[in-house]
């Protein structure tokens, strides 16, 4: 990963006390690969890494399909790296994933400190989040930050995977990007503020609505921080919403019109 090999001189120091950047091998007729995702350190190409040709480089991803061409039988795939570089564009994983096919397979990254599992091509991909890593924890475990490992077994063709927090084992769904990607649409703000140069104080209304699309119950609490220019009233608020219910409340704001700065931030 990224603090394992963050430039040529610690990619050399890897390479000799440790050995490969990116490897493979079978274990009871399962694969495992574990891909580099800083190998554009390399110091015969640092200088004059080929981006067009993604993170990983030539030679690796000819290693990885070579593996995958010599291994087409087993009972399942496991693939390793630190960056989920499926999540950007032009990374050279499109070229791994296409290698994989129709396989089964299963991936594992990092990276980000919080677990999230994304399906692709009815294939599970999971970001796992710290073990002992820096991070905020939320008492929401859907949200994924807290401290976790994971146990993954293999039963025939069946791959049971557990996430096991201290105290608590969680199911592979704990924490998914089709529920992140809902949560993260549930608020959405309406600014109504008219700025008057010729008042001293500028004024307006904003609108904050919660849509529950989820399905449990939501309360949000929202604290706007102290500010020395902004007048907001009221600076604390609490909405709740069933599913399938909104909740709406009013914020009044105003400041002076020549002075806007600090903006207001909440949390």
């Amino acid at each position: 990963g990224n603090h394992d090999i963050t430039n040529p001189v610690m990619y050399e120091y890897w390479k000799e006390h440790l050995g490969r950047t990116y490897s493979a091998f079978t274990y009871k007729n399962c694969l495992f690969i574990m891909l580099n995702t800083e190998e554009w350190h390399h110091p015969a190409q640092a200088e004059t890494w080929d981006w067009d040709k993604g993170w990983f480089g030539d030679e690796q991803t000819k290693y990885v399909e070579d593996q995958l061409a010599k291994h087409a039988d087993v009972r399942h795939t496991f693939v390793l790296l630190h960056r989920p570089l499926w999540l950007q564009e032009h990374t050279g994983w499109e070229k791994i994933e296409a290698a994989l096919g129709e396989r089964a397979y299963t991936v594992f990254a990092g990276h980000y400190h919080n677990l999230t599992l994304h399906t692709r091509n009815d294939h599970r991909y999971f970001v796992l989040g710290a073990t002992g890593g820096g991070f905020t924890p939320q008492e929401v475990r859907e949200y994924g930050a807290f401290d976790h490992y994971s146990i993954v077994t293999v039963d025939a063709e069946e791959v049971n995977i557990a996430i096991i927090e201290p105290g608590n084992i969680h199911p592979a769904d704990i924490s998914t990007a089709a529920f992140k990607d809902r949560l993260a649409n549930l608020l959405t703000f309406k600014p109504q503020f008219n700025l008057n140069r010729d008042q001293p104080r500028a004024s307006g209304n904003l609108e904050i609505t919660l849509e529950n699309t989820l399905e449990k119950w939501l309360k949000l609490e929202i604290v706007f921080n102290s500010n020395e220019n902004w007048q907001i009233s009221p600076n604390q608020l609490s909405l709740q919403a069933k599913p399938g219910q909104t909740g709406k409340t009013i914020v009044a704001f105003s400041a002076p019109s020549d002075d806007f700065l600090p903006l207001p931030t909440y949390n």
